[in-house]
């Protein structure tokens, strides 16, 4: 009896044994046959349907799992199948897609053109007014584009936006560098002959005009005289001097 419970217990071990060769061998060359492979396309836009098989190219089993696939967002989406073969092996495998937004994105200045002086501060991202994508949100502006604030010159300044789509957008700014203008300093005491200094009800000077010419019988004293004689009746600022015609004094002038 001994002898027959040691070979039932013999042939229990060897079946057990067998049965676990074949499924560490044998089912995994099974898994190993499974085969599937995907289209080349990765792309697609938002909001677009997909249908999940349509983006396997061929496989070795027709029973496979496959995902959803929700396209409502841009991004990178990594999409899981499992397959089935006849005996009940599987194998999974990835398909990566990029959900992109056919639209671009916003990029928008507070100005166009701007203009400073050489030596003056200047930073290109304070006229930044907007960059934004209608799925990606607030976007980060790239800044390209050479000047020199101490060389006057007229330089441009693009401004540069890409969503995750890989869609980009781009706007210009003229920047206009000057010279700096040097303030005039006008001369202090020179006489203006003829002018009245302390005029009576003072007014906005005109263009009004009288002549005294020599060639109507004035001198260079009468002419004078006259004109100063005139001038100071006047309650407005004046001012009486030679007038010349070419090099060649003619007479006295009077305006006021």
């Amino acid at each position: 009896m001994r002898l027959k419970h040691y070979l039932i217990f013999l042939l229990s071990v060897t079946a057990m044994l067998t049965l676990l060769t074949w499924y560490l061998f044998f089912k995994g060359t099974d898994k190993e046959k499974i085969r599937l492979e995907f289209v080349e396309r990765s792309s697609f836009k938002v909001g677009e349907a997909i249908d999940p098989l349509s983006l396997i190219k061929t496989a070795s089993t027709t029973n496979i799992i496959y995902p959803k696939i929700d396209t409502a967002a841009p991004g990178e989406k990594q999409l899981l199948y499992i397959a089935v073969d006849e005996n009940g092996a599987q194998k999974e495998f990835l398909k990566t897609i990029n959900i992109y937004s056919p639209q671009p994105p916003v990029i928008k200045l507070k100005q166009v053109a701007v203009s400073v002086y050489t030596g003056e501060n200047f930073n290109p991202s304070d006229y930044v007014k907007d960059a934004y994508d209608k799925y990606d949100g607030k976007l980060q502006v790239k800044v390209s584009g050479n000047y020199n604030l101490k060389q006057s010159g007229v330089y441009s300044i693009i401004y540069t936006v890409e969503n995750s789509g890989k869609l980009k957008s781009k706007a210009e700014l003229k920047l206009t560098v000057k010279e700096k203008e040097q303030p005039i300093k006008k001369p202090e005491n020179v006489p203006v002959t003829g002018t009245n200094k302390k005029p009576h009800n003072p007014q906005k000077p005109s263009i009004n005009r009288r002549i005294w010419k020599f060639r109507d019988g004035y001198d260079f004293n009468s002419a004078k005289a006259a004109c100063m004689k005139e001038a100071e009746a006047l309650n407005v600022r004046y001012t009486c001097d030679v007038l010349y015609e070419g090099n060649i004094a003619v007479g006295y002038q009077l305006i006021y």
